[in-house]
Formats: structure tokens, sequence, C-alpha cells
């Protein structure tokens, strides 16, 4: 079965037919709808239900893309591969 092009499984063709999502949104009642622009995986349609960040954003407390660190956290400038 070929499914929608925003489905990675489904139950039938259509987006509604969905079992689960690409990246960039997220699964509710058979439907994949868009994360927030600063999130490329989340739970949910707002900032703060992301899993993970489009560049130039922080995740926070393990929810939320944010583009400034609070006080209680710092960007890490460190190179991993150094």
């Amino acid at each position: 079965m070929v499914c929608n092009d925003v489905c990675y499984g489904c139950t039938g063709p259509g987006e509604e037919d969905c079992t689960g999502c690409w990246g960039g949104k997220y699964y509710l009642y058979g439907i994949c709808y868009d994360c927030d622009d600063s999130c490329t995986a989340c739970s949910g349609p707002s900032s703060e239900e992301c899993s993970m960040c489009n560049t130039d954003y922080f995740l926070e407390n393990s929810t939320a893309c944010v583009t400034e660190c609070d006080g209680a956290f710092y960007e890490d400038d460190s190179d991993a591969n150094d």
C-alpha cells in the first residue's frame, strides 16, 4: 500500500490514514500535523512540546525550543569532534 507523503505508516492512502508521521510532524487520531516552526520533532503543536529543535534553537527542559538559554542554562560551544 502506498501511504500519503506525510505518513511513514498507514492504513490507507489518505492523510487521515496515518499510523505515524515523518519528522516535523506529530500524530493525532490518524492525522499528521505540523510541529511548531522551532521543532524538528514534537508531540504537539506548541514550541513547548518539542523533542528536537531546528537550527538556532536550544532544547530547554527536554520540551521547549528557545532562542536563548535562561539563567540556569548555558550554550555549550564545544565541538564534540575535537
